[in-house]
């Protein structure tokens, strides 16, 4: 985690990346010189490509009001900071389960590496990729456990989630799953409410980018449960679009798999009535990777999205909450999982830091060159 944060201290500038333009500083432009209230919140909550970016936008105000001036190396460490509180969640949610500090340590190792090299130097693109994925967790946390609030900041999550990005709205099905399984069915009712509430304010007005998604189901059904294996299990691939395809291809396909076989396992064995909060999340990422398998067919090949930095951390939280299950159903001595997993984590964040490292650097060269 320090070596993470470390490379990001030194290799990150204040010089905004891509969508930055538009989410942050044409944003802010449309803010200032808007007058009315009403104008200015719509431009908080106004459609940018597929998503409505409205948490990230808030960020971007709140590091300007603070600081006179919109700062980026500032943005991309907040966004980095969600790591942080994914990792925190996880923890939160699996302590009872895992029984042993050291079974977390692989948990850190898997998240903390720079695979996600593309969201680690892009502010707005780090905000929304990582906190879409807290918020969703932290809201499915909380509609597993008892508390007088809980209910109340789960739906507040869960519309955080919403709107920092669109797939925050699959928290719909594991979290009525939950619920359901709970028997709070008022509780149902209200997250339905919720539900609808959010949707039908994120989708006013809403133009599709991509008019044809449904259509690739029936034209291309081969590669998009293909593109949907290596959306889980893109996380061992660690070649490049611009390299040949290697092994990590076929390991990405693999483990797509496996991880799809094992959400089965635990499904019938009813696994969700012990952790409805781990089930719960490997249940929204599943639904993650088939709507990003639906919606990137059209744009990429199953290997190509297996390399795409941004999309990482869906796989890493994949396989994350997918070990965090393993180990809690897996009745061998804390120890000998720890001495298994941990040289395996080790290994996995030492080769995702040098494969990564001098395509971060080339990344940083090329935004102080454009600025």
């Amino acid at each position: 985690m320090i070596s993470y944060y470390w490379v990001l201290l030194k290799y990150n500038v204040n010089v905004p990346c891509s969508d930055d333009y538009g989410v942050a500083l044409q944003f802010l432009n449309d803010f200032t010189s808007e007058n009315s209230f009403l104008g200015k919140l719509a431009l908080l909550f106004k459609q940018h490509v597929d998503h409505r970016v409205m948490f990230p936008r808030l960020v971007v105000l709140l590091d300007f009001f603070i600081q006179g001036n919109v700062n980026f190396f500032s943005l991309v460490i907040i966004g980095n900071l969600g790591l942080i509180w994914i990792t925190s969640v996880l923890f939160i949610s699996s302590s009872k389960q895992t029984g042993h500090l050291l079974l977390f340590c692989p948990i850190v190792l898997l998240v903390f590496q720079l695979q996600h090299w593309e969201n680690a130097g892009f502010p707005t693109a780090s905000i929304q990729s990582f906190y879409v994925i807290f918020f969703a967790f932290a809201s499915l946390y909380l509609l597993s456990i008892e508390g007088r609030w809980t209910l109340a900041l789960s739906c507040v999550a869960f519309f955080l989630s919403v709107f920092t990005s669109g797939n925050g709205m699959f928290c719909l099905l594991p979290g009525a799953f939950i619920l359901f399984n709970k028997r709070k069915y008022r509780e149902l009712a209200i997250w339905f409410f919720v539900f609808v509430c959010s949707v039908s304010f994120y989708f006013y007005n809403y133009s599709p980018q991509n008019s044809g998604i449904i259509a690739i189901l029936f034209e291309k059904p081969f590669e998009t449960i293909t593109t949907f294996f290596v959306a889980i299990g893109g996380f061992i691939n660690f070649s490049k679009a611009w390299e040949p395809i290697g092994m990590g291809y076929p390991l990405s396909i693999a483990f797509g798999v496996i991880v799809s076989l094992f959400f089965l396992y635990i499904t019938f064995s009813k696994y969700y009535l012990r952790s409805p909060a781990l089930y719960g999340f490997l249940f929204f990422l599943l639904i993650t990777c088939a709507a990003m398998a639906v919606s990137r067919t059209s744009i990429y090949s199953a290997n190509e999205l297996s390399t795409v930095s941004r999309y990482k951390i869906v796989s890493v939280c994949c396989i994350s909450v997918s070990y965090l299950i393993f180990i809690d159903i897996w009745k061998a001595m804390s120890f000998f999982k720890a001495l298994l997993f941990i040289p395996l984590g080790l290994y996995y964040n030492s080769v995702g830091n040098e494969k990564n490292l001098s395509i971060f650097k080339a990344h940083t060269d090329r935004l102080i060159e454009s600025s």
